[in-house]
């Protein structure tokens, strides 16, 4: 298994600021599933449980909700391919069993993890830095508050 611990790097960043913030939640959520895994859960209680769940599935709500409409703002080519493997990480996320959980919680984040691990690779580090480079070849500039 690939020793990786979720450490923010430059290397993961798309250039979109409101993009990397948001990702760089999705690493702080990615290192306190790690640390329950490496501890085995031990001690780790129903609440801690629920709360990281909890926090991946607001996560992917809000997050995949403001990306989603960066790509739809810019006429993003690939929208429904991106769109659709959002879908399957939220679909995933929804599908995590919290009774299971609570009976096997190091069992149940292990897989979590590496579910995890595999998106930072698969997606972000693929498909979002490819949205990040054609958002700014299409001009985006961040929106002043």
């Amino acid at each position: 298994m690939l020793d990786f611990k979720f450490d923010w790097s430059k290397d993961v960043e798309t250039g979109i600021p409101i993009m990397d913030t948001q990702h760089k939640e999705f690493f702080r959520i990615g290192r306190d599933v790690e640390q329950l895994v490496m501890c085995h859960c031990i001690g780790v209680t129903n609440k801690q449980l629920l709360d990281i769940v909890m926090e991946l599935r607001e996560y992917v709500a809000y997050h995949f909700y403001e990306e989603e409409l960066l790509m739809k703002d810019y006429n993003y080519t690939d929208y429904l391919e991106h769109k659709k493997k959002h879908d399957a990480m939220i679909q995933y996320i929804l599908d995590v069993d919290l009774r299971k959980l609570s009976l096997d919680p190091y069992t149940i984040l292990r897989t979590v993890r590496t579910f995890l691990q595999d998106w930072i690779f698969q997606h972000i580090l693929i498909e979002d830095l490819r949205l990040g480079h054609y958002l700014k070849e299409h001009g985006y500039q961040e929106k002043q508050t």
